[in-house]
């Protein structure tokens, strides 16, 4: 028979929330991020995906320059390019996108981090 469990006592929890809180909007770095972490997970799940399409990997190396332009507070438009880049070798890839769901997620990312950055470099 098993000793009973003994509860440590209950400590209330105490959870501010300020009023009028708002809900911060990505930027274009965290979207382009998230879209590397979901192409890296591709990676990992399916590595033989990965090796017959050259062009996930070309959408790795645009998205990962791009975030380092953002990162290193380069020319928006620049990363922009690289972005578009990453987007076209995204739609090259000759996959099925029913069945690998994780490129279209990737690039909804890339395009959420795209827009911005292109409204941004026309407004400069």
């Amino acid at each position: 028979m098993t000793p009973p469990l003994t509860q440590t006592p209950s400590v209330p929890l105490f959870l501010f929330f300020p009023s009028a809180a708002t809900p911060v909007a990505e930027t274009p770095q965290q979207h382009v991020r998230n879209a590397l972490m979901l192409l890296i997970l591709l990676k990992d799940i399916s590595p033989g995906t990965w090796s017959l399409n050259p062009e996930l990997e070309r959408a790795q190396r645009r998205a990962e320059a791009a975030l380092t332009m953002l990162q290193h507070h380069g020319p928006e438009v620049f990363a922009a390019h690289h972005i578009q880049r990453a987007i076209e070798a995204l739609l090259h890839a000759n996959l099925n996108w029913k069945i690998v769901d994780l490129i279209p997620a990737a690039m909804v990312r890339l395009f959420m981090a795209w827009f911005p950055l292109l409204k941004s470099a026309e407004e400069n």
